[in-house]
């Protein structure tokens, strides 16, 4: 099973500023038209499976350089490990645009589960790949893994599977190079999360099954554009400055 967590509006983000139901799919197909092209590889399947495959990473990320046409579809064993890696990348946007401040109301996600299944597929985990952990395991470097993935395509690999470097747990995350390895043509919605932040804490609460918990901001200082954003938050640098728009 994989999980990813997605923004909440992902069935009708543009159907409010839209009179009538022929608006806003006159709407969403003008707008198909200037997004980049689905990859071949992935246009058969559910636009939550492809949407994240079409839009090229920038600088690189972690088994697809920027320039590279193969789509990578990341997502995470467990839905703990998820949270964890969109909160990162939540937190390098704010980090990115620190004068905007934290946003001051509650963010809405929805998990998204998916079975899937490789018959050709790489454990990192594993022997003997996990003897080269390090390897897999830099959070800035990803050369190593982007050769790894250049080989895979080449034999048809479907999945790599490769620990999280977000979860403190450790929690394995997959990144599905074929859409072959889903087994189902689009995702289950499998519960609605809020997610608050504040100078201190991340403030989690899931609906179904009903679970709370914080994350300390602490536990994402190991990159340093998040601890630069989160040291001028607690410093009232910017720590006043709450964004209306969430």
């Amino acid at each position: 099973m994989c999980w990813r967590l997605v923004e909440a509006q992902h069935i009708n983000s543009c159907r409010k500023i839209t009179e009538s139901t022929e608006d806003y799919d006159l709407l969403e197909s003008e707008l198909e038209k200037i997004k980049p092209p689905v990859s071949e590889e992935f246009q058969n399947k559910h636009f939550l499976f492809f949407t994240p495959t079409r839009y090229k990473p920038y600088p690189a990320s972690r088994f697809r350089v920027s320039d590279s046409d193969h789509a990578v579809y990341y997502a995470s064993e467990d839905v703990k490990t998820a949270v964890y890696e969109c909160l990162f990348y939540k937190l390098k946007t704010f980090a990115a645009s620190p004068d905007s401040g934290l946003p001051a109301n509650w963010i809405n996600k929805s998990a998204i589960k998916t079975p899937v299944k490789a018959c050709r597929h790489l454990d990192l985990t594993k022997s003997p790949y996990v003897e080269l952990s390090n390897q897999w395991t830099d959070r800035k470097d990803y050369s190593c893994c982007i050769g790894l993935a250049d080989e895979a395509y080449k034999n048809d690999v479907e999945l790599i599977r490769y620990q999280s470097v977000r979860d403190p747990e450790k929690g394995a995350n997959l990144a599905i190079m074929r859409a072959s390895a889903f087994l189902e043509r689009e995702p289950n919605v499998a519960g609605s999360w809020k997610v608050l932040f504040n100078k201190t804490n991340i403030s989690l609460v899931c609906e179904n099954p009903v679970q709370r918990f914080d994350i300390s901001l602490d536990a994402f200082d190991y990159d340093e554009d998040i601890r630069k954003f989160v040291r001028s938050l607690r410093g009232d640098v910017f720590g006043e400055v709450l964004r209306e728009d969430a």
